[in-house]
Protein backbone atom coordinates (compact mmCIF):
# COMPACT_ATOMS: atom_id res chain seq x y z
CA UNK A 1 0.00 0.00 0.00
CA UNK A 2 1.19 3.51 -0.56
CA UNK A 3 3.30 5.27 2.08
CA UNK A 4 0.30 7.87 2.87
CA UNK A 5 -2.06 4.40 4.21
CA UNK A 6 0.87 2.64 5.74
CA UNK A 7 0.82 1.57 9.47
CA UNK A 8 2.98 4.02 10.85
CA UNK A 9 0.64 5.81 13.27
CA UNK A 10 1.81 6.23 17.06
CA UNK A 11 -1.13 5.83 19.43
CA UNK A 12 -1.52 5.93 22.98
CA UNK A 13 -0.60 2.51 25.38
CA UNK A 14 -1.14 -0.83 22.89
CA UNK A 15 -4.17 -2.94 23.92
CA UNK A 16 -2.26 -6.02 23.79
CA UNK A 17 -3.40 -9.23 22.98
CA UNK A 18 -3.16 -12.10 25.00
CA UNK A 19 0.04 -14.24 24.05
CA UNK A 20 -0.24 -16.63 21.36
CA UNK A 21 -2.65 -15.01 19.31
CA UNK A 22 -6.64 -15.35 20.54
CA UNK A 23 -7.38 -15.74 16.77
CA UNK A 24 -6.95 -19.62 15.03
CA UNK A 25 -7.69 -19.78 12.00
CA UNK A 26 -10.77 -22.76 12.19
CA UNK A 27 -12.78 -21.50 9.80
CA UNK A 28 -16.20 -23.35 11.53
CA UNK A 29 -16.67 -21.19 14.75
CA UNK A 30 -16.21 -17.46 15.04
CA UNK A 31 -12.84 -16.43 17.30
CA UNK A 32 -12.68 -13.51 20.05
CA UNK A 33 -9.78 -10.84 20.17
CA UNK A 34 -9.68 -10.37 23.85
CA UNK A 35 -7.63 -7.56 24.80
CA UNK A 36 -5.57 -7.83 28.03
CA UNK A 37 -6.07 -4.38 29.07
CA UNK A 38 -9.67 -3.06 28.62
CA UNK A 39 -11.19 0.16 30.03
CA UNK A 40 -14.35 -0.71 32.72
CA UNK A 41 -17.67 -0.76 31.30
CA UNK A 42 -20.34 -2.15 28.23
CA UNK A 43 -18.39 -3.87 25.28
CA UNK A 44 -19.63 -3.47 21.93
CA UNK A 45 -19.89 -7.41 21.22
CA UNK A 46 -19.32 -6.64 17.43
CA UNK A 47 -19.05 -9.23 14.30
CA UNK A 48 -16.26 -8.57 11.52
CA UNK A 49 -16.91 -10.68 8.26
CA UNK A 50 -14.02 -11.84 6.87
CA UNK A 51 -15.53 -14.52 5.04
CA UNK A 52 -14.95 -15.04 1.10
CA UNK A 53 -15.63 -11.69 -0.52
CA UNK A 54 -14.36 -9.28 1.70
CA UNK A 55 -11.11 -8.24 0.59
CA UNK A 56 -8.95 -5.10 0.19
CA UNK A 57 -6.39 -3.72 2.30
CA UNK A 58 -9.50 -1.78 3.64
CA UNK A 59 -10.53 -5.06 5.55
CA UNK A 60 -7.43 -4.94 7.41
CA UNK A 61 -7.34 -1.80 8.26
CA UNK A 62 -11.00 -2.13 9.84
CA UNK A 63 -9.70 -5.01 11.57
CA UNK A 64 -6.82 -3.32 13.52
CA UNK A 65 -9.10 -0.54 14.18
CA UNK A 66 -11.69 -2.60 15.72
CA UNK A 67 -9.17 -4.66 17.15
CA UNK A 68 -7.39 -1.95 19.16
CA UNK A 69 -10.50 -0.01 20.32
CA UNK A 70 -11.29 -0.99 23.73
CA UNK A 71 -15.03 -0.79 23.62
CA UNK A 72 -15.07 -3.26 21.36
CA UNK A 73 -15.18 -6.99 22.01
CA UNK A 74 -14.12 -8.17 18.84
CA UNK A 75 -15.44 -11.83 16.69
CA UNK A 76 -14.34 -12.86 13.39
CA UNK A 77 -17.08 -14.06 11.17
CA UNK A 78 -17.68 -16.12 7.95
CA UNK A 79 -20.78 -16.85 6.49
CA UNK A 80 -20.77 -20.85 8.57
CA UNK A 81 -20.65 -18.82 11.37
CA UNK A 82 -23.68 -16.51 10.53
CA UNK A 83 -25.17 -19.69 9.74
CA UNK A 84 -24.78 -21.50 12.68
CA UNK A 85 -26.22 -18.53 14.97
CA UNK A 86 -23.24 -16.39 15.83
CA UNK A 87 -25.19 -13.60 15.36
CA UNK A 88 -27.64 -14.17 18.11
CA UNK A 89 -24.77 -13.54 21.08
CA UNK A 90 -23.49 -9.88 19.16
CA UNK A 91 -24.89 -6.18 18.79
CA UNK A 92 -23.01 -5.33 15.82
CA UNK A 93 -22.40 -6.76 12.24
CA UNK A 94 -19.61 -4.95 10.28
CA UNK A 95 -19.23 -6.12 6.77
CA UNK A 96 -16.06 -4.53 4.93
CA UNK A 97 -15.56 -3.92 1.80
CA UNK A 98 -14.66 -6.90 -1.50
CA UNK A 99 -17.21 -8.41 -3.73
CA UNK A 100 -20.77 -8.32 -2.31
CA UNK A 101 -21.45 -10.84 -4.61
CA UNK A 102 -18.82 -13.43 -3.18
CA UNK A 103 -20.03 -12.30 0.68
CA UNK A 104 -23.61 -12.99 -0.41
CA UNK A 105 -22.49 -16.21 -1.65
CA UNK A 106 -20.45 -16.83 1.29
CA UNK A 107 -23.46 -16.51 3.81
CA UNK A 108 -26.10 -17.65 1.19
CA UNK A 109 -29.82 -17.06 1.47
CA UNK A 110 -30.06 -19.08 4.89
CA UNK A 111 -27.50 -16.44 6.39
CA UNK A 112 -28.88 -13.40 4.53
CA UNK A 113 -32.17 -14.84 6.66
CA UNK A 114 -30.14 -14.87 9.81
CA UNK A 115 -28.41 -11.40 9.54
CA UNK A 116 -32.16 -9.79 8.90
CA UNK A 117 -33.10 -11.39 11.76
CA UNK A 118 -30.69 -10.38 13.61
CA UNK A 119 -30.94 -6.95 13.42
CA UNK A 120 -34.69 -7.04 13.26
CA UNK A 121 -34.40 -7.80 16.77
CA UNK A 122 -32.66 -4.91 17.80
CA UNK A 123 -28.81 -5.71 16.11
CA UNK A 124 -27.10 -3.00 14.45
CA UNK A 125 -25.25 -3.26 11.24
CA UNK A 126 -22.40 -1.26 9.34
CA UNK A 127 -21.54 -1.81 6.14
CA UNK A 128 -18.75 -0.39 3.97
CA UNK A 129 -18.52 -0.08 0.16
CA UNK A 130 -19.56 -3.76 -0.52
CA UNK A 131 -21.51 -4.18 2.77
CA UNK A 132 -23.42 -1.23 1.48
CA UNK A 133 -23.99 -3.18 -1.51
CA UNK A 134 -25.54 -6.15 0.55
CA UNK A 135 -27.89 -3.93 2.25
CA UNK A 136 -29.67 -3.14 -1.10
CA UNK A 137 -33.09 -4.60 -1.68
CA UNK A 138 -32.62 -6.56 -4.54
CA UNK A 139 -32.81 -10.61 -4.48
CA UNK A 140 -28.92 -11.79 -4.37
CA UNK A 141 -28.45 -9.11 -1.27
CA UNK A 142 -29.31 -8.89 2.17
CA UNK A 143 -32.27 -6.91 1.99
CA UNK A 144 -32.00 -4.29 4.64
CA UNK A 145 -32.61 -0.42 3.25
CA UNK A 146 -35.25 0.28 0.68
CA UNK A 147 -32.46 1.69 -1.73
CA UNK A 148 -31.84 -0.38 -4.55
CA UNK A 149 -28.68 -0.93 -7.48
CA UNK A 150 -28.85 2.51 -10.07
CA UNK A 151 -25.40 1.95 -11.83
CA UNK A 152 -21.86 0.94 -11.43
CA UNK A 153 -18.92 3.45 -12.11
CA UNK A 154 -17.13 1.01 -14.33
CA UNK A 155 -14.63 -0.24 -12.07
CA UNK A 156 -13.06 3.08 -11.27
CA UNK A 157 -10.98 4.15 -8.16
CA UNK A 158 -10.41 7.92 -6.80
CA UNK A 159 -10.36 10.48 -4.43
CA UNK A 160 -13.73 11.74 -4.52
CA UNK A 161 -15.81 14.52 -2.64
CA UNK A 162 -18.82 13.62 -0.77
CA UNK A 163 -21.08 16.22 1.42
CA UNK A 164 -22.01 15.17 4.97
CA UNK A 165 -25.75 16.93 5.66
CA UNK A 166 -26.39 18.37 8.63
CA UNK A 167 -29.01 14.70 9.66
CA UNK A 168 -25.45 13.11 8.83
CA UNK A 169 -23.31 15.11 11.02
CA UNK A 170 -26.02 15.21 13.94
CA UNK A 171 -26.13 11.25 14.06
CA UNK A 172 -21.81 11.09 13.45
CA UNK A 173 -21.63 13.59 15.80
CA UNK A 174 -18.98 15.69 13.35
CA UNK A 175 -19.02 18.35 11.35
CA UNK A 176 -21.02 18.35 8.36
CA UNK A 177 -19.94 19.66 4.91
CA UNK A 178 -17.63 18.64 3.00
CA UNK A 179 -15.17 15.54 2.84
CA UNK A 180 -12.73 13.71 0.80
CA UNK A 181 -12.99 9.96 0.74
CA UNK A 182 -11.20 6.78 -1.86
CA UNK A 183 -13.87 5.58 -3.58
CA UNK A 184 -13.43 1.91 -5.12
CA UNK A 185 -16.31 0.58 -7.09
CA UNK A 186 -19.41 1.37 -4.62
CA UNK A 187 -22.47 0.95 -5.87
CA UNK A 188 -24.31 4.10 -7.14
CA UNK A 189 -27.84 3.22 -5.51
CA UNK A 190 -31.35 5.09 -5.73
CA UNK A 191 -34.44 4.88 -2.82
CA UNK A 192 -37.17 2.47 -3.52
CA UNK A 193 -40.59 4.01 -3.30
CA UNK A 194 -42.37 1.17 -1.49
CA UNK A 195 -40.92 -0.38 1.81
CA UNK A 196 -42.44 -1.57 4.75
CA UNK A 197 -39.53 -2.90 7.01
CA UNK A 198 -38.68 0.82 8.40
CA UNK A 199 -37.37 4.31 7.49
CA UNK A 200 -34.32 5.29 5.79
CA UNK A 201 -32.42 8.53 4.89
CA UNK A 202 -29.54 9.49 2.74
CA UNK A 203 -26.38 11.45 5.26
CA UNK A 204 -24.30 12.03 2.60
CA UNK A 205 -23.83 12.26 -1.56
CA UNK A 206 -21.34 12.43 -3.83
CA UNK A 207 -19.90 15.80 -5.51
CA UNK A 208 -17.35 14.03 -7.63
CA UNK A 209 -17.49 11.89 -10.00
CA UNK A 210 -15.37 9.05 -11.87
CA UNK A 211 -16.61 8.22 -15.45
CA UNK A 212 -14.47 8.03 -18.54
CA UNK A 213 -13.59 11.38 -20.00
CA UNK A 214 -16.80 12.51 -22.80
CA UNK A 215 -19.37 10.32 -21.00
CA UNK A 216 -22.08 11.49 -18.59
CA UNK A 217 -22.66 10.16 -15.33
CA UNK A 218 -25.18 10.29 -12.63
CA UNK A 219 -23.15 9.48 -9.83
CA UNK A 220 -23.13 13.27 -8.98
CA UNK A 221 -25.28 13.54 -6.26
CA UNK A 222 -25.80 9.90 -5.65
CA UNK A 223 -26.34 8.41 -1.68
CA UNK A 224 -22.59 7.81 -0.34
CA UNK A 225 -23.95 7.34 2.73
CA UNK A 226 -27.09 5.79 3.97
CA UNK A 227 -29.22 5.29 7.33
CA UNK A 228 -32.44 4.04 8.58
CA UNK A 229 -34.07 1.10 10.76
CA UNK A 230 -34.39 -2.19 9.87
CA UNK A 231 -37.41 -3.97 12.68
CA UNK A 232 -35.94 -2.79 15.85
CA UNK A 233 -32.60 -2.40 14.48
CA UNK A 234 -30.19 0.29 12.89
CA UNK A 235 -28.23 0.22 9.53
CA UNK A 236 -25.86 2.68 8.33
CA UNK A 237 -23.40 1.78 5.07
CA UNK A 238 -21.37 3.87 3.10
CA UNK A 239 -20.21 3.24 -0.54
CA UNK A 240 -17.09 4.89 0.05
CA UNK A 241 -14.18 3.79 2.08
CA UNK A 242 -13.40 5.93 5.00
CA UNK A 243 -10.69 3.91 6.37
CA UNK A 244 -8.27 4.39 4.02
CA UNK A 245 -7.18 7.99 5.56
CA UNK A 246 -7.14 8.49 8.87
CA UNK A 247 -8.25 11.74 8.99
CA UNK A 248 -11.49 10.52 8.15
CA UNK A 249 -11.62 7.85 10.84
CA UNK A 250 -14.35 10.06 12.73
CA UNK A 251 -16.42 9.01 9.87
CA UNK A 252 -15.75 5.12 10.48
CA UNK A 253 -16.38 5.59 14.28
CA UNK A 254 -19.15 7.72 13.96
CA UNK A 255 -21.41 5.23 11.90
CA UNK A 256 -20.57 2.98 15.02
CA UNK A 257 -21.82 5.28 17.25
CA UNK A 258 -25.32 6.23 15.26
CA UNK A 259 -25.95 2.41 15.02
CA UNK A 260 -24.94 1.75 18.67
CA UNK A 261 -24.99 4.50 21.01
CA UNK A 262 -20.66 3.88 21.24
CA UNK A 263 -17.80 5.70 19.88
CA UNK A 264 -14.95 3.13 19.59
CA UNK A 265 -11.25 5.19 20.52
CA UNK A 266 -8.48 3.06 19.08
CA UNK A 267 -5.59 2.80 20.75
CA UNK A 268 -2.65 2.08 18.34
CA UNK A 269 0.36 0.48 19.05
CA UNK A 270 3.11 2.74 20.20
CA UNK A 271 6.21 2.50 17.58
CA UNK A 272 9.22 4.14 19.07
CA UNK A 273 12.04 2.41 17.41
CA UNK A 274 11.50 1.04 13.93
CA UNK A 275 14.48 -0.32 12.30
CA UNK A 276 12.77 -2.92 9.57
CA UNK A 277 10.11 -2.15 7.42
CA UNK A 278 7.65 -5.26 6.34
CA UNK A 279 5.31 -5.28 3.71
CA UNK A 280 2.13 -7.58 4.23
CA UNK A 281 0.50 -9.07 1.17
CA UNK A 282 -2.96 -8.45 1.75
CA UNK A 283 -4.21 -11.23 -0.62
CA UNK A 284 -6.06 -13.34 0.52
CA UNK A 285 -7.91 -12.15 3.60
CA UNK A 286 -8.86 -14.85 6.07
CA UNK A 287 -9.11 -14.85 9.85
CA UNK A 288 -5.42 -16.03 10.25
CA UNK A 289 -4.37 -13.41 8.33
CA UNK A 290 -5.91 -11.09 10.33
CA UNK A 291 -4.43 -12.29 12.98
CA UNK A 292 -0.90 -12.85 11.94
CA UNK A 293 -0.93 -9.14 10.89
CA UNK A 294 -2.11 -8.09 14.30
CA UNK A 295 1.21 -9.60 15.37
CA UNK A 296 3.42 -7.82 13.44
CA UNK A 297 1.88 -4.79 13.69
CA UNK A 298 2.03 -4.98 18.07
CA UNK A 299 6.23 -5.86 17.66
CA UNK A 300 7.82 -2.11 18.01
CA UNK A 301 10.90 -2.78 16.05
CA UNK A 302 8.47 -3.39 13.02
CA UNK A 303 7.23 -0.86 10.21
CA UNK A 304 4.33 -2.87 9.10
CA UNK A 305 3.14 -1.25 5.63
CA UNK A 306 -0.14 -3.38 4.24
CA UNK A 307 0.75 -3.90 -0.01
CA UNK A 308 -1.75 -4.80 -2.56
CA UNK A 309 -1.15 -6.07 -6.13
CA UNK A 310 -1.71 -2.77 -8.06
CA UNK A 311 0.92 -0.84 -5.93
CA UNK A 312 3.58 -3.69 -6.04
CA UNK A 313 5.45 -1.75 -9.31
CA UNK A 314 4.70 1.79 -7.51
CA UNK A 315 8.27 2.03 -5.63
CA UNK A 316 7.03 0.44 -2.08
CA UNK A 317 9.32 -2.36 -2.24
CA UNK A 318 12.30 -0.35 -2.69
CA UNK A 319 11.78 0.77 0.62
CA UNK A 320 10.64 -2.81 2.64
CA UNK A 321 13.30 -5.24 3.91
CA UNK A 322 10.62 -8.08 4.00
CA UNK A 323 7.87 -8.71 2.42
CA UNK A 324 4.82 -11.31 4.35
CA UNK A 325 2.70 -14.00 2.25
CA UNK A 326 0.71 -15.28 4.71
CA UNK A 327 -0.54 -17.60 2.24
CA UNK A 328 0.46 -18.57 -1.26
CA UNK A 329 -2.36 -20.80 -2.30
CA UNK A 330 -5.21 -19.65 -4.33
CA UNK A 331 -5.38 -18.08 -7.47
CA UNK A 332 -5.65 -14.45 -5.88
CA UNK A 333 -1.97 -14.46 -4.16
CA UNK A 334 -0.80 -17.45 -7.20
CA UNK A 335 -1.81 -14.56 -9.54
CA UNK A 336 0.07 -11.41 -7.66
CA UNK A 337 2.86 -13.85 -7.31
CA UNK A 338 3.11 -14.66 -11.09
CA UNK A 339 2.24 -11.31 -12.60
CA UNK A 340 4.46 -9.52 -10.60
CA UNK A 341 7.48 -11.70 -10.63
CA UNK A 342 9.71 -9.61 -11.70
CA UNK A 343 9.85 -6.92 -9.22
CA UNK A 344 9.51 -9.53 -6.73
CA UNK A 345 12.62 -11.61 -7.90
CA UNK A 346 14.31 -7.51 -8.30
CA UNK A 347 13.21 -7.24 -4.30
CA UNK A 348 15.25 -10.30 -3.40
CA UNK A 349 18.17 -9.61 -5.64
CA UNK A 350 18.97 -6.28 -3.68
CA UNK A 351 18.62 -7.87 -0.52
CA UNK A 352 15.12 -7.97 0.28
CA UNK A 353 13.70 -10.96 1.99
CA UNK A 354 10.06 -12.91 0.94
CA UNK A 355 8.83 -14.47 3.96
CA UNK A 356 6.37 -17.58 3.73
CA UNK A 357 4.95 -20.55 5.34
CA UNK A 358 5.68 -22.71 1.64
CA UNK A 359 7.91 -22.74 -1.05
CA UNK A 360 6.77 -20.52 -3.65
CA UNK A 361 5.51 -22.41 -7.08
CA UNK A 362 7.99 -20.81 -9.93
CA UNK A 363 9.75 -19.32 -8.29
CA UNK A 364 13.71 -20.52 -8.04
CA UNK A 365 15.47 -21.36 -5.36
CA UNK A 366 17.11 -17.95 -3.62
CA UNK A 367 18.81 -17.40 -0.76
CA UNK A 368 16.36 -14.63 0.41
CA UNK A 369 13.43 -16.57 -0.05
CA UNK A 370 12.67 -17.60 4.09
CA UNK A 371 10.51 -20.49 4.43
CA UNK A 372 8.91 -19.74 7.98
CA UNK A 373 7.70 -23.14 9.87
CA UNK A 374 4.16 -23.19 11.80
CA UNK A 375 4.14 -22.06 15.21
CA UNK A 376 6.98 -19.51 14.15
CA UNK A 377 5.90 -16.10 14.09
CA UNK A 378 6.37 -13.80 11.38
CA UNK A 379 7.67 -11.11 13.38
CA UNK A 380 10.54 -13.47 14.45
CA UNK A 381 11.49 -13.71 11.36
CA UNK A 382 11.14 -10.40 10.25
CA UNK A 383 13.30 -9.30 12.51
CA UNK A 384 15.88 -12.31 12.31
CA UNK A 385 19.06 -10.86 11.30
CA UNK A 386 20.57 -12.79 8.34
Amino acid sequence: MKRRFALLLAGAILVTVLPGGCLSSKTASPEKCCPAEQKQGKKLKTGFFVGDGSNGNGVFLWARLLQYSPQIELTLLDGEDIRKGALSKLDLLVIPGGSSRRQYLNVTEEGGEKIREFVKKGGSYVGICAGFHCTLDKPDRFRLMPYTYRQGAGGFRAKVAIDINEQGAKLLEIPGGRYFVSYSRGPISKEVKKWQHGQAETLAVYRSTVSHIGKNSDFMGAPAMIFGNYGKGKVIATSFHPEMHRQNDPISMGCIYAVTGIRPTPLYPEKVFRPVRAAFLTTPVSKESIRELLELDREKELDVRLLSSSEIGDGLLLHTDAVILSNCEGTGPKGVLKNCKKAFLHFLDRGGRILTRKKIDGYPEHRNIVIVPAGTSFAQAALKKQ
